[in-house]
């Protein structure tokens, strides 16, 4: 009866030891299809993280390339106007025929300069130029004539100043 049931036992134990290998087998096995899965979902996650950044990236490239191509527009438009405003000025300060300083300019200059002589206690020359007869010229000869004159004096005396001269 001990033999039978100690074979019984034995069985038993065989048979308890085969099913719980099996049972841990497959406790393990789901654990890994588990942590499979944990890291598919963990994957899945990373990629749209990855791709939330990538499409981020591809709106801030559009971004930083309109604002590239309105800084250049500003710089083109800030060179244009300074273009502009140089060319006003010298328009606004010179003679158009003479290409010498007008009246508003020379007098400009004039107090600037007197100023500057006053605080140096520097002296100070100024002088003038008249063309006689200049009215004759324009009547007898005609306008187009006394242009001319007019260049060709402001030529001459510009090319006899000095340096610092205006």
């Amino acid at each position: 009866f001990f033999e039978a049931l100690d074979e019984v036992v034995k069985k038993y134990n065989v048979t308890t030891a085969k099913t719980a290998e099996q049972s841990r087998i497959l406790m393990e096995t789901q654990v890994r299809e588990l942590e499979n899965q944990r890291l598919r979902i963990q994957n899945d996650l990373k990629q749209a993280y990855l791709n939330d950044i990538s499409i981020k990236n591809t709106w801030l490239k559009w971004l930083v390339s309109i604002v590239s191509l309105f800084l250049l527009l500003l710089l083109v438009l800030v060179w244009y106007i300074r273009k502009v405003s140089k060319i006003n000025h010298l328009h606004a300060t010179t003679d158009e025929l003479t290409q010498i300083s007008n009246r508003r300019q020379i007098l400009h200059d004039l107090h600037c300069l007197i100023r500057a002589a006053s605080k140096a206690h520097q002296p100070l020359c100024v002088a003038m130029l008249d063309i006689d007869y200049f009215k004759k010229i324009n009547d007898h000869c005609g306008h187009l004539i006394g242009d001319l004159v007019l260049i060709e004096v402001a030529r001459v005396a510009l090319n006899s100043l000095r340096p610092n001269d205006l």
